[in-house]
């Protein structure tokens, strides 16, 4: 290990090579860096990486769709990524192997309602929401439209050839806005998808419902919702 007395490079941080930079009490350390490292693997190191892994690609899977991700990216704090954000606000709510209902697929807790039917097939998710009622406070002159978005987490997988876990997010088509019936959503699956899902046991899904204006921007959202 190595002392710069004098800031040449300036203050300077990170790996050149296999020379490592730090800096402790305003100087700067040079140090070989280390020709391999071993994870911990006490069981409390083990959880820790496995909660971070999942937390990861929920984090991931949310902000692949540009519908959610713009509207994390405008309450990210200065110096996150949107990605980053959505992992700070989810981690709390993840297990080694599980989520928990309380995750966000937005970051808006939104108006309240629930869903009153869910089935899964071979060729579409289909889920009746609501009613969303006329507390939400929306306008239907201008919210015309809705949508949903659905996460399926799916688990215990059939045989070790299968990672242990995978995710899915899925996007209706708009339909008209009603607030006192319930309303229905179909979100079609391909085969690819359908063949994935066959390969777990054990799938949760969560759904946020959202309202659009007449140039398709998301004006209002549901709660998280969730159902095994």
């Amino acid at each position: 290990m190595a002392r710069l007395n004098k800031q040449v490079l300036g203050r300077v941080r990170g790996a050149l090579g296999d020379i490592v930079f730090r800096e402790r009490n305003g100087k700067n350390i040079v140090a070989m860096k280390p020709s391999s490292f071993n994870p911990a693997r006490d069981e409390a190191s083990i959880a820790r990486r496995a909660k971070f892994a999942i937390a990861a690609k929920l984090a991931s899977t949310i902000n692949s769709n540009t519908d959610l991700k713009t509207l994390w990216y405008a309450q990210t704090p200065a110096g996150l990524t949107s990605h980053n954000y959505i992992l700070r606000q989810n981690y709390p709510f993840v297990e080694p192997g599980n989520i928990s209902g309380l995750i966000k697929l937005l970051p808006d807790a939104g108006f309240s309602t629930a869903i009153s039917n869910l089935a899964v097939s071979a060729s579409d998710i289909s889920v009746n929401i609501g009613p969303i009622g006329t507390l939400a406070g929306i306008s239907i002159a201008d919210e015309p439209n809705c949508r949903l978005y659905s996460l399926v987490y799916l688990t215990d997988p059939v045989d070790d050839s299968v990672t242990p876990y995978s995710f899915m997010l899925f996007k209706s088509a708009n339909q008209a806005t009603q607030l006192d019936t319930e309303l229905t959503f179909n979100l079609t699956l391909s085969n690819q998808d359908s063949l994935l899902i066959s390969k777990y046991n054990t799938a949760k899904v969560f759904f946020t419902l959202v309202t659009v204006d007449a140039n398709d921007a998301i004006i209002s959202n549901s709660n998280t919702l969730v159902t095994e």
